[in-house]
């Protein structure tokens, strides 16, 4: 009778054991279920008749999936961690500008469930700058922190009268995932421009962009970077590097190939600034031209920051904007962020303060030209 009870216990503990499991599994499911539930597919043109109004009444999760055209004008990611995604490829799939400003905007935090796939990317001209509505940046996509995907996506035919024709990054941990960056231009960064953050480009091809000064390809500008098998073809900058301008920063590039590259002055491949070096892993440097130009270990001087002259920004030493008699934001602060919006509006000119455009404001702006570049 006590094996009975002692069975009986048992199998009574056992039955209730598995009650509890298959209770617990059944709140887990619904559970599963009720978040899938939240998650939904917006097809456009079918539930929403533009990618910006699917993304308006997408929730977090959800997938908005754009069937082949031709779709013109911006989309706004709007901080949202959602996916967007061709269901036809980027050949058959294109968001274009139309000569407006950045085609694809990521200025809110996006983190890395914020994705956007398998899109051409055409048309864009860049947005203005805080300090300077006269210079663009990011022609195709605009990326302000956070640290969204672009994935498998053709990003062709941008412009940006100043930094990155095809993509601008700025202290964000954004990834390129097997993309086409070609036929973009720009003054630096033709095809895209990286300042600060920690962003990686996997695989792809760079080809085919132009920069007026420096970056052909990708410029970098006190920037982590890290760059995986990717091709870097045909890129040309007048100034240097043709494939990738490294400033006061210290990329990875590991398993990439340069091929005819070219350059106005050296490194047609990469060109080293100050501060800057490079740690440089089974890579390919295919012609005689594509070389690397440069490289210096520590930092040669002060960081340079923005200083403010009324409503225009320049990047120099502290030193010299100071002599200058401009208002110097700090070491390592830039005129693309937001410091730049502190700048006062003056006579343009007129950077002793004075109200009046003379032989003396030249003279300060000589004493600073040294350090623009």
């Amino acid at each position: 009778m006590l094996a009975e009870a002692l069975d009986t216990g048992r199998g009574s503990g056992l039955n209730r054991h598995m009650d509890s499991m298959a209770a617990t599994g059944v709140i887990l499911a619904q559970l599963l279920m009720g978040v899938h539930a939240f998650a939904a597919d917006i097809a456009v043109p079918g539930d929403a008749p533009t990618i910006q109004q699917a993304i308006t009444q997408a929730s977090p999760g959800d997938r908005v999936l754009v069937g082949p055209g031709q779709w013109v004008g911006s989309i706004d990611f709007g901080g949202k961690p959602l996916t967007v995604e061709s269901t036809h490829g980027p050949d058959r799939t294109v968001l274009d500008g139309d000569g407006g400003g950045s085609v694809v905007l990521m200025m809110s935090g996006e983190g890395p469930r914020s994705i956007l796939r398998g899109f051409r990317i055409t048309g864009g001209q860049g947005s203005p700058m805080v300090h300077d509505q006269h210079s663009t940046v990011g022609g195709g996509i605009l990326v302000l922190g956070g640290a969204p995907t672009i994935d498998g996506c053709v990003i062709a035919g941008n412009g940006a009268s100043y930094r990155g024709g095809g993509v601008f990054a700025a202290r964000s941990a954004l990834q390129l995932v097997n993309c086409t960056i070609t036929g973009n231009e720009a003054e630096k960064g033709g095809g895209v421009y990286l300042y600060g953050g920690t962003p990686s480009i996997t695989g792809g091809t760079v080809s085919f962009n132009e920069a007026r000064y420096g970056g052909g390809g990708v410029f970098v500008d006190r920037s982590k970077l890290e760059v995986e098998g990717a091709l870097f073809d045909e890129n040309e900058a007048r100034y240097g590097g043709g494939a990738m301008f490294v400033l006061d920063a210290r990329p990875t590039i590991k398993g990439c190939r340069f091929l005819n590259n070219r350059v106005g002055q050296g490194g047609g491949a990469v060109h080293l600034g100050w501060g800057a070096s490079m740690t440089s892993i089974d890579n390919e440097f295919v012609q005689q031209g594509d070389d690397v130009l440069g490289g210096h270990s520590g930092r040669l001087r002060a960081a340079k920051g923005a200083c403010c002259f009324g409503d225009l920004c320049i990047e120099v030493l502290e030193q010299a904007c100071l002599e200058a008699g401009g208002q110097w934001e700090g070491s390592e602060t830039d005129c693309v962020g937001i410091l730049a919006s502190r700048c006062q509006a003056l006579r343009p000119g007129d950077l002793d303060r004075n109200d009046t455009v003379d032989i003396r404001d030249l003279g300060r702006l000589m004493m600073i030209w040294g350090d623009l570049k």
